[in-house]
C-alpha cells in the first residue's frame, strides 16, 4: 500500500511537471465566429486572439469545409487579401504549424495565384495591417514562411511543418497571404479557403522522458497491484 501511494504522488509530481501544449490559436476551426475587419496592433490588447482580415474573407457554413456538412471554414473573395491572427509572443523554441486549404484550380492551363502561409514577430509599437498584402510585412521580422502548393483537384489539403525561433518577440501574428487569382478562365483559379489552424510548441525531449517515467510508473503500480 504504502509503494502504491509513493508511486502514486511520483506519477501525480511527473504529471504537474509535463506542460500541456494547446492550440495558441483562438477558433481555429471558424466554428460560430466572425472576422474582423481591422489591423493587428500591439499596443491595442483587443486585437489580439481575433481573426482579423480586408473585406475579401468571410466564415461560411455551407457543407464544403473541411469537416463537411455542419462545418464552418474561412472563405477567400477574389483579390490579394492575407487573413490572420495575431498572440502574445512565445519563448523562444521549437514550434509545430499546420492548417487545411483549399484551391480552386479553374480551367487546364489557368495558373493560382501564390499563397503563402507564415508567422510574423513584431515589437511593442507594431502593427500588422490588414492592407499588408505580400510578404515580407511592411513591419515585424518573419519567422517562418512556406509557400502552399495547388492540389491536382478542388479538394482540401492538409499542411503542417515545425520551426524554430530564436528571439523573444512582444506578438507574434499568423498569417495566410494568397494573390489575386491569375488568368481569365471562368472559374478563376487561387485559394478558396482554409481551416483547422493550428500552432503549438513542441515538447522538449526533457518533458517527453518525464511523460515516459509516468507511464512506467504507472505500469509498476498496475504490476504490483496484480
Amino acid at each position: 500500500m504504502k509503494r502504491t501511494l509513493t508511486g502514486l504522488a511520483i506519477i501525480a509530481i511527473l504529471a504537474i511537471s509535463v506542460p500541456v501544449h494547446a492550440n495558441l490559436l483562438t477558433s481555429p476551426d471558424f466554428t460560430s465566429v466572425t472576422i474582423s475587419y481591422s489591423d493587428f496592433v500591439v499596443n491595442n490588447a483587443l486585437t489580439y486572439d481575433e481573426w482579423l482580415a480586408n473585406g475579401q474573407w468571410g466564415v461560411v457554413n455551407d457543407g464544403n469545409g473541411q469537416g463537411g456538412a455542419g462545418d464552418y471554414w474561412a472563405k477567400h473573395g477574389a483579390y490579394a487579401q492575407p487573413i490572420f491572427q495575431g498572440i502574445t509572443g512565445q519563448g523562444p523554441g521549437l514550434y509545430s504549424i499546420s492548417l487545411d486549404y483549399i484551391f480552386e484550380t479553374g480551367a487546364a492551363g489557368a495558373t493560382p495565384g501564390n499563397t503563402s502561409v507564415y508567422m510574423v514577430g513584431l515589437n511593442a509599437g507594431q502593427t500588422f495591417t490588414r492592407f499588408d498584402n505580400a510578404p515580407p510585412p511592411d513591419q515585424g521580422t518573419i519567422l517562418y514562411s512556406h509557400s502552399l502548393t495547388p492540389p491536382s483537384a478542388n479538394d482540401w489539403t492538409s499542411f503542417s511543418d515545425t520551426f524554430t525561433v530564436g528571439s523573444p518577440y512582444a506578438a507574434w501574428v499568423f498569417v495566410v497571404w494568397t494573390e489575386a487569382y491569375a488568368g481569365t478562365t471562368v472559374p478563376v483559379p487561387g485559394l478558396r479557403g482554409i481551416d483547422n489552424a493550428s500552432i503549438s510548441a513542441v515538447p522538449e525531449p526533457a518533458t517527453m522522458f518525464l511523460l515516459g517515467l509516468g507511464l512506467i510508473g504507472l505500469a509498476g503500480i498496475r504490476r504490483t497491484k496484480r
